[in-house]
């Protein structure tokens, strides 16, 4: 069901059945045209060919019925990227490793999906080998942001300075700031994405007080969880998302020309974890608004001692929370401690029963309480709130489904298509 008040259309099965199209194209190791004028030349090119379309192309003869374009081998199908820059397969690994990536990284989400085993199963003078090392190339020229000469050159990829002026990075004191800063510029390009397949949303401004926050979520919505938020920030022209890849990357908020993208990257299925971590980067979201251009990027637990150095984390820290516990947080705590009489065997017993008491979700009590724990009094109470939490919804399959109900693909190109369909996978 969509539940989604600003689109009031789904996806036409033609566009569905073009997108189908498409990915067989690239199965087949051409590139679609992106312009309308490109396909609009491809498509006179296939209605007065006599060259046979491929067996292998599923529904070739209803596209052609349909006006549109036939996947032909014999012919050169569409331009290669305009550059004939290239480099082996194994040294633009070797750079890529260099650079912060790792090799299970670089196939699973920087090499075209298409491609497949073509880079280890044919030799560099194959076409489709030719074709997945240029699709690459033109991927990593989004993601470092420069020309691909300087990527085939034999100069090491440039990854900027974790201390950057545009870039807050909030880092435990073991982490590589190198593999930040690398899977800092792949997040910032799937932001970009997501922001220009989202450009139709409206902004709207961020309520910064917790009880307004609130009250429009349970509004709106009626109770305030993970979904339910992720929507309405949705709906305020702010896109979130999710990526699972073993990165020490926990999110980030990134601004674009006046506008937000919210990254969120949380292994645990803990539905509140989550909620908490999205309202925190709405909190950096709503900040500073003056930038229009804005990065802050969290390396490390949200709850970490390094995060809670700063007046700007422990600010939205304490929105997350106010919003979560209606502002109640400190109230609350003190209720399970002195329940507990300083007994700390007994604070999980005592949690389960304030929250029940005063109906808040024990799992968010919990976090609060390990967290104040934890910098007050330096206790790790951590493993102990981890086990109140509940888990049994997905909230990256959640946050994964309303981004595909938000997001128009029609709005990107078939390489834009398919680097966020990997990230996603």
């Amino acid at each position: 069901m969509n539940n989604n008040p600003l689109n009031d259309s789904h996806e036409s099965d033609s566009d569905a059945f073009e997108q189908m199209f498409h990915r067989s194209l690239q199965q087949h190791g051409f590139i679609f045209p992106e312009t309308e004028e490109g396909i609009e030349a491809l498509r006179q090119r296939a209605l007065t060919s006599n060259t046979p379309v491929p067996d292998d192309l599923p529904n070739a003869a209803t596209i052609l019925a349909q006006g549109r374009i036939n996947s032909i081998r014999s012919w050169d199908f569409a331009p290669q990227p305009e550059h004939d820059l290239t480099i082996k397969w194994q040294t633009l690994l070797t750079k890529l490793k260099q650079a912060g990536f790792t090799e299970k990284f670089v196939k699973q989400r920087l090499v075209p999906q298409w491609a497949g085993n073509v880079l280890s199963d044919f030799d560099s003078k194959h076409e489709s080998y030719q074709t997945a090392i240029k699709q690459l190339l033109d991927r990593l020229t989004r993601i470092f942001a420069i020309p691909i000469e300087d990527i085939v050159s034999s100069q090491p990829l440039p990854v900027p300075a974790y201390q950057s002026i545009n870039t807050r990075y909030k880092k435990p004191v073991n982490t590589d700031l190198a593999n930040i800063a690398a899977y800092t510029l792949y997040a910032k390009s799937l932001a970009a994405i997501v922001l220009k397949a989202s450009a139709y949303l409206p902004v709207q401004p961020i309520p910064t007080d917790y009880r307004e926050f609130r009250l429009q979520v349970i509004s709106l919505y009626e109770s305030l969880t993970f979904e339910n938020t992720l929507r309405y920030v949705w709906s305020l022209g702010i896109p979130v998302l999710p990526l699972s890849d073993s990165v020490n990357f926990h999110g980030a908020c990134f601004r674009f020309n006046n506008r937000n993208v919210i990254v969120l990257k949380q292994n645990t299925m803990s539905a509140i974890r989550w909620l908490f971590d999205l309202l925190h980067e709405v909190k950096h979201a709503s900040d500073y608004l003056e930038e229009t251009t804005r990065e802050v990027v969290e390396s490390s637990a949200l709850f970490s001692p390094e995060m809670n150095l700063s007046d700007e984390e422990k600010a939205a820290n304490q929105f997350a929370n106010d919003v979560v516990l209606d502002g109640r947080g400190g109230e609350l705590a003190i209720k399970v401690v002195n329940a507990a009489g300083g007994r700390e065997q007994v604070l999980k017993a005592k949690v389960i029963e304030i929250a029940r008491q005063e109906d808040v979700d024990p799992g968010a009590l919990a976090n609060y309480l390990a967290y104040l724990l934890k910098v007050q009094q330096g206790r790790n109470w951590w493993s102990t709130a981890v086990s109140l939490q509940s888990t049994n919804t997905n909230p990256r399959i959640i946050a994964k489904n309303v981004l595909n109900e938000y997001i128009r693909l029609n709005a990107l190109t078939v390489q834009e298509k398919d680097m966020l369909e990997s990230a996603l996978s």
